[in-house]
């Protein structure tokens, strides 16, 4: 993997994470046991994981490209870390439905926007 290539996935990983931040603190407020901001941006960054996929699949986008908005963008947009800590929070606070309920719904919802997101680009 070329120095270029890591620079694409730094600025792209930097951008998402800005994004994510400002999405997750203007949302994550507006519910106590429910964090909309982290879920908005996993479930968005789920369907455009899945929008890129397919698009590579048919080798419309390549290289760096596709390594600046899958590695960089998506992974600095979407966040494993913030959804495990906030579901800790949860069970921490003895709110083991809202935990389960928040767990269920992003992976679910994860996987369901990225299939979307695959097969709506599959037919174009």
């Amino acid at each position: 993997m070329g120095l270029q290539n890591l620079l694409w996935i730094f600025i792209g990983g930097g951008l998402g994470s800005v994004f994510r931040y400002l999405v997750s603190k203007s949302l994550n407020p507006l519910f106590n046991t429910l964090f909309v901001g982290t879920l908005t941006v996993n479930i968005i960054g789920s369907f455009i994981m899945g929008l890129l996929l397919a698009l590579e699949s048919k080798t419309i986008i390549q290289n760096p490209l596709y390594l600046y908005l899958t590695v960089g963008f998506c992974g600095g947009f979407t966040t494993f870390s913030a959804f495990a800590s906030e579901n800790l929070r949860l069970i921490k606070t003895g709110e083991y439905t809202q935990a389960l309920i928040y767990s269920l719904i992003s992976v679910i919802a994860g996987i369901i926007s990225a299939g979307i997101g695959f097969y709506l680009t599959k037919q174009i």
